[in-house]
């Protein structure tokens, strides 16, 4: 989901399906990613590929495309072939494959707050949003840091609730901190970054 943030419309997520969409990856998959994320600690890149993989094709069977849990696998996965030199694999996998992979075990509850805040924006509801991305934010910015794009996402989602309950100073100052990482992330040629720069510029 959070990739999608980078849009200046939020992705409409009807309220019945959210209601029945899968946001949990399985047992298995799980039991793949921490043996995955074990063996990558333990610099085994090409032995983690595997599980990465199988975690990553599960969840990808799985879970609902909306589920912010549904490309985690594929992080590590990348970050695995970055490590053996092979960029060009990596960066096909995942666009972040330069940086450090995220836990998902650390981020379960600000994945759950920014999917609850995204239920809200999709329906109007702006200010509960914000409540819930804000909490997002603070658990991101101790977990991830403050450049990792995950946290940029929703900076930047935050930004765009801003701008629709017309506080535009807000949205303009987060909107300028969104696009800053992601121009650290990603560099000003990717679409992603020209997608918050048009977001500002409208902010503005």
């Amino acid at each position: 989901m959070r990739h999608f943030l980078f849009g200046f419309i939020f992705v409409g997520i009807a309220a019945s399906a959210v209601a029945q969409m899968l946001t949990q990856p399985s047992a298995e998959s799980d039991a793949l990613f921490a043996a995955g994320v074990d063996l990558y600690y333990a610099g085994k890149y090409r032995e983690a590929i595997p599980l990465f993989a199988k975690s990553d094709s599960l969840d990808k069977a799985q879970l609902d495309s909306t589920s912010n849990r549904r490309s985690y696998s594929s992080m590590w996965l990348a970050s695995c072939y970055y490590k053996l030199g092979d960029t060009l694999t990596a960066a096909d996998i995942d666009a972040s494959y330069r940086f450090a992979p995220v836990d998902r075990r650390l981020t379960v509850k600000s994945d759950s707050l920014s999917q609850i805040g995204m239920e809200y924006a999709n329906k109007g509801d702006y200010s509960k949003a914000i409540e819930h991305f804000s909490k997002c934010v603070e658990i991101e910015k101790s977990v991830l840091g403050s450049e990792h794009i995950y946290y940029g996402n929703s900076v930047n989602a935050i930004a765009l609730c801003c701008f629709y309950l017309d506080n535009y100073s807000e949205a303009i100052r987060l909107g300028d901190e969104a696009l800053q990482i992601a121009e650290k992330v990603y560099g000003k040629e990717h679409p992603a970054y020209a997608t918050l720069l048009n977001n500002l510029a409208l902010y503005n």
